[in-house]
């Protein structure tokens, strides 16, 4: 079996007509980052701690949509977490 080639590697970020994504199912509020919780992962705060405040300040938002709560989770980390 010498000289047999590995099959090629396929990298759907290169091809964009390999992976069909639906596009978002609604529009984010407007600045998020404003009222959104910041963790950091040097501010000493736990995972549990950040993980309220994150829900408390949907709840206090009106974030009612799914979607929104898993998009919006991003915009709360920061430093080498938000990376």
């Amino acid at each position: 079996m010498a000289g047999k080639q590995p099959p090629p590697q396929v990298k759907p970020w290169d091809n964009h007509g390999v992976v069909q994504m639906a596009p978002p199912l609604h529009d984010l509020p407007k600045h998020p980052k404003r009222w959104l919780p910041k963790c950091n992962t040097y501010d000493g705060l736990l995972a549990e701690e950040h993980l309220h405040n994150y829900i408390l300040a949907i709840n206090l938002n009106g974030v009612a949509k799914e979607d929104f709560v898993v998009r919006l989770f991003p915009y709360t980390l920061q430093g080498s977490a938000g990376s």
